[in-house]
């Protein structure tokens, strides 16, 4: 299952939708798509692309 991940780049806040992928005895965080600046997402978008099919 997918979720959002908000990370924070020279100040500035992203948002991405990642999920966690199993490597033998350690869980990796895949990113599935880039959503955008925290301030010009919207709660619409980031429900369209939990609902899009993951890779």
């Amino acid at each position: 299952m997918a979720f959002v991940r908000e990370k924070e780049i020279n100040g500035n806040r992203y948002l991405y939708l990642v999920k966690s992928i199993r490597q033998g005895s350690s869980v990796r965080q895949k990113v599935l798509k880039y959503l955008g600046p925290v301030h010009s997402v919207s709660e619409e978008e980031i429900k369209k692309a939990m609902e899009e099919p993951e890779d």
